[in-house]
């Protein structure tokens, strides 16, 4: 993806040098297109991150050094702090007295994703990401159109230049409330286009309009499997099968392509997108509890619209597919053999026996998704220390008002056992299995559920196999509550 650096400057811990490094970096996000209206915010945000930063991870020195960086992309203007300081002692979560409280808010309500990462002998970084202006639909095109109902569509993956109109049909389906923020941004959408990232898959109308849309995402231009998602349809182009049809295009590119298969989510508040996934032969490998929150609602009317919402995991097989040795745990192992076997791949499953893990410190990142409450911890080293790593961040992110946590393992590591032990001993409980997600290597997903008073009768599976994977998730939420 497009990111580009503005700015990089390298200051002592000393508190004078903060009103001109505030100047300075303002300066540059309103330049970047950062809202005016958060400038002030923005203003003192850095101061307190600043003084934070000093006061807690050099504690009576002014000898240190702090690296602020400044980046900008298509979608976001990034802020990055860098220092060796003091390891652990100053994170996003945990507000100690209410000036450190004034700093986490500031944090929250400005940014649209923060990081927080310990990095051994590197040391720390905290990345800030602060959305910058979308694009606005035009007024034109915004008017009511009634289509006929024979009108012919074209069916076709999306061009560049079509990236404006884009925007326009997600408008005319959710307003600026789509969870997705890069599809308000036509630039970071040419960007992958070009960086091999995104393809869209599109109906566009006899005006040259586009009224339904989905798209294929990638982690990375060599990955593995990409990712279905970002589906919309026109509210006066519903009910012509347009979802089935582009999705249905997608898989074919995805298997022309070489990928070995297609993830994709849907909701559990009604059957329709699951049912239309089960048709398009895609298998259901697992459930993520409270994932979408209550607040963001659907033109489709669905069950227990107040509270969060639980997604169904489905997973396509479409390329040429090879056989992979497994770590799994065995209290999971029936579960997960079953799901293999629906997906039709071939993985020996092995166990290794509970021990300690590494000896070595843990090395985690952590990932917040401030708008839907969700954090995500990818685990790149699990140590012997990792159960205490765990249940402070936990304890960190509930501080914060996140929700749910998500981890996902590493399958093909011999300490994939251990590692999801440990997580269960904290409160984590079975998600599913996503082939090939980790660089080629299957994971096993954890989730941590903040709020377990959950409704299993608002949780639709649509198919059978989905019912059996509600069902064993909904026993393992009970076994941690």
């Amino acid at each position: 993806m497009y990111r580009k650096r503005l700015a990089s400057v390298t200051v002592s811990t000393e508190l004078f040098q903060t009103e001109p490094l505030q100047d300075y970096i303002v300066a540059l996000a309103l330049h970047s297109g950062v809202p005016g209206e958060k400038s002030i915010q923005l203003k003192v945000l850095i101061e307190e991150v600043f003084s934070h930063i000093v006061g807690k991870c050099f504690p009576g020195r002014s000898d240190g050094q702090i690296c602020v960086s400044a980046d900008v992309t298509s979608a976001s203007f990034i802020l990055t702090f860098a220092y060796r300081g003091l390891p652990f002692a100053y994170d996003l979560q945990t507000a100690d007295n209410e000036t450190d409280e004034i700093s986490l808010s500031l944090i929250r309500n400005i940014s649209s994703t923060y990081r927080l990462k310990e990095d051994g002998k590197r040391g720390q970084s905290i990345e800030i990401s602060i959305t910058i202006n979308p694009v606005a639909p035009s007024e034109e095109n915004s008017a009511h159109y009634s289509p006929a109902p024979d009108e012919k569509l074209e069916l076709r993956q999306i061009r560049a230049d079509e990236m404006e109109k884009l925007v326009q049909c997600l408008y005319k389906v959710f307003g600026y409330t789509y969870s997705a923020e890069a599809v308000y941004h036509p630039d970071l959408l040419r960007e992958q286009l070009a960086g091999g990232l995104y393809r869209g898959f599109v109906a566009v109308n006899c005006r040259g309009d586009i009224v339904a849309h989905t798209s294929m995402q990638k982690s990375s231009a060599d990955a593995a499997i990409c990712e279905c998602g970002q589906a919309f349809v026109s509210p006066e182009y519903e009910h012509r099968g347009l979802f089935m049809k582009l999705k249905s295009m997608l898989m074919e590119e995805a298997a022309n392509l070489g990928l070995k298969g297609v993830y994709s989510s849907a909701v559990t508040g009604h059957p329709y997108t699951q049912e239309a996934n089960l048709k398009l032969g895609c298998i259901e490998t697992g459930l993520e509890l409270s994932y979408i929150p209550s607040n963001l609602k659907s033109i489709i009317k669905r069950e227990g619209e107040n509270q969060r919402q639980a997604v169904m995991s489905f997973f396509k097989p479409t390329g040429a597919q090879s056989s992979m040795d497994v770590y799994v745990p065995e209290h999971h192992r029936g579960m997960i053999e079953d799901t293999y076997k629906h997906l039709g791949l071939q993985r020996n499953l092995l166990t290794t026996p509970s021990s300690t893990l590494a000896d070595e410190s843990s090395e985690l990142e952590e990932i917040a998704k401030t708008e839907w409450n969700q954090m995500y911890i990818n685990i790149i080293n699990a140590g012997y220390d990792l159960r205490e790593r765990i249940r402070r961040t936990i304890r960190r992110a509930l501080a914060n008002g996140i929700a749910v946590i998500y981890v996902p393992i590493d399958l093909t590591a011999r300490s994939a056992p251990a590692t999801v032990e440990a997580l269960e001993a904290e409160g984590f409980l079975y998600s599913g299995i996503m082939p090939c997600e980790c660089q080629g290597r299957d994971t096993l997903r954890l989730q941590y559920i903040a709020d377990t008073e959950l409704n299993p009768d608002y949780i639709i599976a649509a198919g059978e196999w989905g019912t059996q994977i509600k069902n064993y998730v909904m026993k393992e939420l009970q076994r941690v509550e």
